[in-house]
């Protein structure tokens, strides 16, 4: 009766030591799930510096009246958008930099109708991306990204009534071309 107890205790400790460790994993995405949310379709910024694939049930548009998005992706039930901006720098700088820069430009801009900013970190197959969320005034939930691809950095930014990121961000990050 003693080794049965000794026994279940153990296993018990084992299986809570493992469900805890898996619980902690730091990356919630890999490349190969992410590919999968994707189509074959390149959207192409207007000026041709960059490209990424199209997600699926997204649609690219072109009518950016503001030009506030080099490119721009549009759910097709108009539930998320996703805009992304390559950021041109004359020098090398470390991402924290353009992310503080990043977070003072929405502050300065919008003040009160920031609310609950909060710098965030996504881990892809190990590499980190950095960024930040707040809601807005119309209490969507906005999350910009910064990520480093062939030597540029690329702002992306997704509109959603959604508190979790979609991933779909990280697949169009990551496609980058």
């Amino acid at each position: 009766m003693k080794n049965k107890k000794f026994f279940t205790t153990r296993l018990l400790s084992f299986m809570l030591l493992t469900a805890f460790l898996f619980s902690c994993s730091a990356q919630r995405y890999s490349v190969n799930e992410l590919n999968d949310l994707l189509t074959n379709e390149r959207i192409t910024s207007p000026n041709a510096i960059f490209s990424v694939l199209r997600p699926h049930d997204w649609r690219g548009i072109y009518e950016n009246k503001y030009n506030s998005a080099e490119i721009w992706l549009v759910k097709d039930d108009y539930s998320e958008t996703l805009s992304l901006n390559r950021i041109s720098l004359t020098k090398t700088t470390d991402v924290s930099v353009l992310l503080d820069a990043a977070i003072k430009y929405r502050e300065i801009n919008y003040g009160s109708e920031l609310r609950d900013l909060q710098r965030i970190t996504e881990i892809i197959d190990e590499e980190k991306i950095p960024g930040f969320k707040y809601a807005n005034k119309k209490g969507k939930n906005v999350f910009t990204y910064l990520y480093t691809r062939n030597n540029f950095f690329v702002e992306a930014t997704l509109t959603t009534s959604k508190s979790e990121v979609d991933p779909v961000v990280f697949a169009v990050l990551n496609s980058i071309k």
